[in-house]
C-alpha cells in the first residue's frame, strides 16, 4: 500500500466537541485526498478517544492513560505515522479545503523548506498572529507594558508575514504550531519535538 501524502497527527486533551469539527474539517473537500489520521488522546474524560472510535474508524488512535503532555503526544503521533509531511494540527483548529493543498506545494516549490505555517483566523473572522520574532528580554518588556505597539515592528515580539510573489515568507523567526507542517526527512534528521516541554 503507497504511503498517504499527509499525516494529520492532532493531540486531543478534553476537547471532544471541538476535535469533531476539527476532525471533520479533513473530511471530504479537503486536498490532497491521500491524508491518515493520527489522534493522540491525552486521558480525556470527555468520551474524546470513544467519538473518535466510533465516528473515524480509519483514523489511528493512540489512547494515553495520562496527560503525556503535548510534545510527548505529537512525538507518539509522528512516529505511529507515515507520510512524508506530518501536520501537527491542534484539535481547537479548523483548515480551509485547500490548506494542506497549499503547504504540500510550498514544500514542493521549496525543497530545503523544512517546516511551514499558515495564515490563522478566528471565529470572527480576524487574523491572528502566526509568525513572530524571537523572545529577548527587550520585546517581552514592551509587551508586559503594553508599549509593543508604539514602536517599529522590528523590536516587537509579534512578526505580521509579508508573503513575497509565490505567496511565501521566509523572514520568520518561529511559526505558531497549531497548524504546522514539517517535512519527515528534517525530522529525521533533527529529531523529534523536545519531550521536556510539557506544552508550549
Amino acid at each position: 500500500m503507497q504511503p498517504p501524502t499527509v499525516s494529520v497527527v492532532v493531540v486531543s486533551f478534553n476537547t471532544r466537541q471541538l476535535l469533531l469539527e476539527c476532525l471533520e474539517s479533513l473530511g471530504p473537500g479537503s486536498e490532497p485526498a491521500d491524508i491518515e489520521i493520527v489522534v493522540v488522546d491525552n486521558a480525556s474524560s470527555d468520551g474524546s478517544p470513544s467519538m473518535v472510535r466510533e465516528l473515524y474508524p480509519q483514523a489511528k488512535l493512540i489512547a494515553n492513560s495520562g496527560n503525556l503532555g503535548f510534545a510527548v503526544a505529537c512525538n507518539q503521533g509522528i512516529i505511529r505515522s507515515r507520510a512524508p509531511f506530518v501536520l501537527l494540527l491542534n484539535s481547537d483548529a479548523r483548515l480551509h479545503a485547500t490548506t494542506i493543498k497549499s503547504l504540500v506545494d510550498c514544500f514542493e516549490s521549496h525543497l530545503r523548506c523544512a517546516a511551514a505555517g499558515c495564515s490563522l483566523v478566528d471565529s470572527s473572522g480576524h487574523d491572528r498572529p502566526s509568525t513572530w520574532h524571537f523572545l529577548t528580554p527587550f520585546n517581552q518588556a514592551l509587551e508586559l507594558l503594553n508599549l509593543k505597539s508604539v514602536l517599529p515592528r522590528r523590536f516587537r515580539r509579534s512578526y505580521r508575514s509579508r508573503p513575497g510573489p509565490p505567496g511565501v515568507d521566509c523572514a520568520i523567526d518561529w511559526i505558531e504550531a497549531s497548524c504546522l507542517m514539517i517535512r519527515r526527512s528534517a525530522l529525521d534528521e533533527v529529531g523529534l519535538l523536545d519531550e521536556r516541554f510539557f506544552m508550549y
